[in-house]
């Protein structure tokens, strides 16, 4: 029985840094997995796999004045009920 936690880091629409972040969770003990929010929105029960949700900085939508708060708009209008 696997009993390290798991992560679920997001990349795209101008997310960066998810490698790293990935090696930073594997370091500390931890199994990741990368996809794209995109996917996530396809498939919001690929949350329940996880313990742990990573969203990397970058330049999200092209990192316009309030890029994250796009980026989050994406997230609750898509997800909200999944990731509550």
């Amino acid at each position: 029985m696997n009993t390290k936690p798991r992560a679920l880091i997001l990349s795209g629409y101008g997310l960066n840094c998810e490698e790293e972040t990935a090696f930073a969770f594997e370091r500390a003990g931890v199994e990741t997995s990368i996809k794209h929010l995109s996917d996530l929105i396809e498939q919001p029960d690929i949350l329940k796999r996880f313990q742990i949700l990573a969203v990397p900085g970058g330049f999200s939508f092209g990192d316009h004045t309030g890029s994250g708060r796009a980026y989050g708009n994406k997230l609750k209008a898509n997800l909200k009920e999944a990731l509550q």
